[in-house]
């Protein structure tokens, strides 16, 4: 049963107050991405759980559906009540103050880039010891912050505008990454091997415990915006007990899942995917040795194209097939 009162979870998701948008009437604004909202809503009979999956968190574009109100308006009616996001749990109190009207968007965007600046200096530090007084100077420098503040803005204006998407829709938004701002920042600067087994680390480590916080804090149907390597890459617990990413664990406690990947070619993203389907080993992607899923549909944003990489029905009771 869905719940729209004023509800607060301890651990991170962001209700209160919010009017549920009612099934038959029209969206306040219209939807950026038509083709996207019609998937979503035929295949929501047989979905509980669809991921929004996003393999480069660079290109922006891919996290713009979620942040377009007539795009969330769509995927309410479509009885999805509560929307995930991959940011730190951390910000989960600033997202609240915001999305309150306790703080202005420009002071929310200020706390998210100071923390992500004060992380970036000390991990910076902690490379270059000999450096170190010299980058601690740097970053008290006003004008230094304001040059990065600059460069983090784009990501954290989409951030506030899929707060702003979400509540116009009556939708709750939860921020559900359990890594710190300085783990996610330590990751993104790394590369290459180091970057993959850090990677991988972070689906064994993390993954189970964002699956259970999905599936017990939804009122009804999610949506999840995640980066591709959570829901893709199988690396299960080495005893055994735990599925290996998002999905997998989410599967395994019984919801039926539906995946939707971004890219900017989604032709040649179905070719492969059909292909994997086929040949699991052709998988790319970091160290898929211990195996892959495959998505479900291959969407592009920037032209509205949806493609599916299956012949038969998508959606199946009980289990996506891989």
């Amino acid at each position: 049963m869905e719940n729209n009162g004023s509800i607060v979870s301890p651990v991170g998701s962001l209700r209160g107050n919010f009017a549920p948008v009612a099934a038959g009437v029209a969206p306040a604004s219209k939807s950026r991405y038509p083709n996207l909202n019609r998937t979503l809503e035929g295949t929501a009979p047989n979905t509980d759980v669809a991921f929004l999956s996003d393999p480069d968190h660079y290109d922006l574009k891919n996290q713009g559906p979620m942040a377009d109100k007539g795009f969330m308006q769509g995927v309410r009616r479509a009885g999805y009540t509560d929307a995930y996001l991959e940011f730190p749990r951390e910000w989960q109190s600033h997202a609240r103050e915001y999305a309150a009207g306790k703080i202005s968007r420009g002071d929310f965007i200020n706390r998210t880039n100071q923390a992500t600046i004060d992380a970036t200096g000390k991990i910076m530090q902690e490379n270059s010891p000999s450096n170190g007084r010299a980058i601690g100077d740097a970053l008290a420098k006003p004008e230094i912050r304001q040059l990065i503040a600059e460069k983090l803005e784009p990501r954290n204006n989409l951030m506030a505008d899929q707060i702003d998407a979400a509540r116009a829709a009556g939708m709750g938004v939860h921020f559900v990454d359990p890594r710190s701002v300085e783990e996610h920042t330590r990751l993104e600067m790394m590369q290459g091997r180091e970057y993959d087994a850090a990677s991988q680390r972070t689906v064994e480590q993390h993954d189970a415990s964002v699956a259970d916080y999905i599936n017990q804090s939804r009122r009804g149907k999610a949506l999840v915006q995640y980066g591709s390597l959570h829901i893709r890459q199988h690396a299960p617990a080495s005893d055994g007990s735990r599925a290996g990413n998002i999905d997998d664990a989410l599967r395994d406690q019984g919801a039926r899942t539906m995946t939707v990947e971004m890219t900017g070619d989604p032709q040649a993203r179905q070719a492969q995917f059909r292909n994997e389907r086929v040949s699991p080993s052709t998988a790319d992607g970091p160290s898929y040795r211990k195996g892959v899923d495959v998505p479900d549909y291959v969407y592009s944003p920037g032209t509205d194209t949806i493609l599916p990489t299956q012949a038969g029905p998508v959606v199946r009771p009980g289990v996506r097939p891989n």
